[in-house]
């Protein structure tokens, strides 16, 4: 009974998504939109690092609470202020193409970094953010999807935290 409510809900979110499968195309992310997400990844991680040096550093939930506010906002004023990053990057050499085909591989290397400083259950959860939050702003074609990708995310964060702590199943056996 579970798993049909649970098919049905998906199958909901998901009909849209799956018949314009083969006419979407994802053109609203641009070079510019790559900048500004490393931008704020490289802003939260500088400004999280600063800030563990001082007192804040001894409550971990402040620390990452302010690190992402404050970047958060600077990468939105820059984003407000028509802050031209790609043309900056084209006068020094580097082209809009450069960006696009080196973008995968530095989220790899961010994907490899979280897994060996933080663990797979904070990747989940930082997978989880990013997609609710770009579902939220009306990132993704389909909102559903961003939404369903955001749960299914947190679900596996917490089935790993829940086998990493021993507790496999709600039931104890005896």
């Amino acid at each position: 009974m579970k798993k049909g409510v649970i098919y049905f809900i998906l199958g909901i979110f998901l009909t849209s998504f799956i018949s314009a499968a083969y006419s979407y195309n994802p053109t609203f992310i641009d070079s510019s939109s790559i900048v500004f997400i490393f931008l704020f990844l490289i802003f939260f991680a500088l400004i999280s690092f600063a800030l563990g040096r001082t007192p804040l550093g001894q409550n971990r939930a402040m620390l990452t609470i302010l690190s992402f506010s404050i970047s958060a906002l600077s990468v939105y004023g820059l984003y407000i202020s028509d802050f031209n990053l790609p043309e900056i990057f084209f006068n020094i050499g580097i082209s809009e193409d450069l960006i696009m085909s080196i973008a995968p591989f530095i989220g790899l290397l961010l994907v490899a970094g979280i897994i060996i400083k933080l663990g797979l259950i904070w990747l989940f959860l930082i997978l989880g953010l990013l997609f609710g939050g770009a579902s939220a702003i009306g990132f993704f074609y389909e909102q559903g999807v961003g939404a369903v990708l955001s749960i299914l995310c947190f679900a596996i964060a917490w089935w790993l935290h829940r086998r990493k702590n021993g507790k496999e199943g709600i039931i104890k056996r005896g």
